[in-house]
């Protein structure tokens, strides 16, 4: 009888911790800059530049919360997706010495889309950006980028392993911003 009411106990423990545990989103790795974003950064002849807002759509749902199986991710405490865009973006540019909050050139967008597919391994993300020089736009491109990675059958390791890419992703799309030639031209460079 004992063993029937600890075993009962037991399983309504782990089942509590189940859902609790699967009731708090993650949240997104921090973001590290690109050594090589910034080295091109540094090498390109642009004028210093602020970063302005960054919007996300409301839909698809990966927009506010990516799903990894059984957990899901958020960008992180009180910030949407679209802000942890800004945040790395701004990174990027200060460590190339290529910032300045008061500048007149602006860089801005939007974030369309984004996943992480934790069963093959994918990630891809859509972002719209747009530069301003005094307010008037002289930039503006859809760019999308795709990674890959190896994952795991166990759920736990794949989640993980999802989650860990996520700064990889937006690694992605600002390097396919940096590497076009008309976005270094709208920042002044050549």
């Amino acid at each position: 009888m004992f063993d029937k009411k600890r075993n009962a106990f037991l399983l309504a423990i782990a089942t509590s911790a189940l859902f609790v545990t699967g009731c708090t989103p993650l949240h997104a790795p921090t973001y590290n800059a690109s050594r090589e974003n910034v080295l091109e950064l540094k090498k390109a002849d642009i004028s210093p530049v602020k970063v302005g807002d960054f919007s996300v759509g409301k839909e698809p749902k990966t927009l506010h919360e990516i799903g990894l199986r059984f957990e899901s991710m958020v960008a992180g405490p009180n910030i949407t997706f679209g802000d942890y865009l800004k945040k790395a973006l701004e990174l990027e540019l200060i460590l190339a010495k290529k910032y300045d909050p008061n500048a007149k050139i602006e860089i801005s967008g939007t974030l369309l889309d984004q996943d992480l597919e934790t069963g093959n391994g994918t990630g891809f993300m859509k972002v719209t950006f747009r530069v301003t020089n005094g307010g008037k736009p002289v930039y503006d491109k859809t760019l999308s980028t795709q990674i890959g990675w190896e994952t795991s059958f166990l759920g736990e390791k794949a989640i993980r392993g999802a989650q860990r890419q996520y700064p990889v992703l937006v690694q992605s799309i600002i390097t396919k911003l940096f590497e076009d030639p008309e976005f270094i031209k709208a920042l002044g460079g050549k």
